[in-house]
């Protein structure tokens, strides 16, 4: 891995002979059940929240993490695809702080994603092998149908969306600064915050 440094704010990885910036591949084909219990490793980063603790960390890093509640085959319920922050710096979707427990309690399905960050996932040297952007691709690849295997042992399907139909809504997009979100999406949204949300009093 070679010998980390860091000098004026810059994260430096000396000694790496190949640097891996291509856009991920679709996993290989696998027979039978796939043991999924527990979780991948993360890209490499520092550990802003807790520093003493060693994170598992490696190169090999594009997991999922899907929890959901008991659920009969034939039922259709709502998922929330959550990509982390921290800056394309550190993080995970490994990180207790996106526990699912509220979510699956009513029905949500939740997906959490690692995605490659800092110099592996955005380094640009506009060349075929590295052409920039990699943990942006990883991040599209994750939300595609992940159905790599051949005897269909995994039943996922990702249902096709069209915001007009009201089947996705991106939280982020429709309440950010100077956007006009359209009615329907904020009653929906009040409707769940008036729901769920603590009500507390002063």
């Amino acid at each position: 891995m070679g010998r980390p440094c860091n000098d004026w704010g810059i994260l430096a990885m000396a000694g790496v002979d190949q640097l891996h910036g291509s856009a991920p591949q679709p996993p290989l084909p696998w027979s039978g059940i796939r043991d999924a219990t527990k979780f991948g490793p993360v890209s490499y980063q520092y550990n802003l929240w807790d520093p003493d603790q060693p994170l598992n960390m490696d190169e090999d890093c594009l997991y999922l993490n899907i929890y959901t509640p008991e659920i009969k085959p034939s039922s259709l319920l709502p998922v929330m695809f959550f990509i982390h922050g921290g800056g394309f710096l550190a993080g995970s979707g490994n990180d207790d702080l996106y526990g699912p427990e509220f979510l699956v309690r009513y029905g949500v399905i939740l997906v959490t994603i690692n995605y490659r960050l800092q110099g592996p996932g955005f380094l640009c040297l506009h060349t075929p092998e590295i052409p920039g952007n990699a943990g942006m691709k990883d991040m599209v690849a994750a939300m595609r149908n992940p159905t790599p295997t051949s005897d269909e042992s995994v039943e996922v399907e990702w249902k096709p969306f069209t915001l007009e139909k009201q089947e996705y809504m991106d939280i982020g997009a429709a309440l950010k600064m100077d956007s006009e979100p359209e009615k329907e999406e904020i009653e929906f949204w009040e409707r769940i915050f008036k729901k769920y949300l603590p009500k507390y009093t002063v």
